[in-house]
């Protein structure tokens, strides 16, 4: 299958959702920024980064962030619910309708404490895509031999992203950072561009 090709399309959608976001989100700090130094206070983030909010280049950057995180998770729960509706369910219409219950059931937690513009946008968007993709590009399926080696080999990605997620805590962003990013030439230069980026 190409993967790359499925998840590209979902991907870009995600990279327009989160600089919209991201600038939306910078405008409006810009903005409460000159309220505060029009009221005599120091203004923090300082006035070198607070001139580049109304920018697209680090609403662009700054989104390619969420892009990379929401986007792809939502870009590869999409594509491995087609996958299983298309190889293992047969593409059966009546067990499509669990999938379209928990997308509708996402789609009601993210808007749970009000309406969330982005996060809806996100929902709404991307998985379409990728299921219209997947429609496309997704080869046609093979005999049932070929088909118990395709789950063989998901059935340890599912049980690594199952057990990834249960050690998942509130130190583990600054244990990835400090013995994965920090230990190398490459993952420090990585550190420096989402710190460069977190700030807008």
């Amino acid at each position: 299958m190409k993967t790359f090709r499925i998840l590209f399309p979902g991907l870009l959608a995600a990279q327009v959702i989160a600089t919209i976001q991201v600038y939306i989100s910078n405008v409006d700090l810009s903005q409460a920024l000159d309220a505060i130094k029009g009221a005599g206070y120091l203004p923090v983030p300082n006035q070198h980064i607070a001139s580049g909010l109304r920018d697209l280049g680090p609403a662009f950057f700054g989104g390619m962030f969420l892009t990379l995180s929401v986007g792809v998770g939502i870009a590869l729960l999409t594509l491995l619910s087609v996958w299983v509706w298309d190889r293992i369910l047969v593409r059966n219409r009546l067990l499509f309708v669990p999938f379209l219950m928990i997308w509708i059931g996402g789609l009601m937690k993210v808007n749970g404490q009000g309406i969330s513009p982005a996060a809806t946008a996100y929902l709404l968007v991307i998985p379409p895509i990728v299921f219209a993709a997947a429609m496309i590009w997704m080869p046609p399926q093979r005999g049932k031999k070929e088909l118990s080696g395709e789950v063989a080999s998901t059935v340890p990605l599912v049980l690594l992203a199952v057990l990834w997620a249960s050690q998942m805590g509130g130190s583990m962003f600054l244990d990835i950072r400090d013995n994965l990013l920090l230990s190398n030439t490459v993952g420090t230069r990585i550190n420096d561009l989402y710190y460069t980026y977190t700030l807008y």
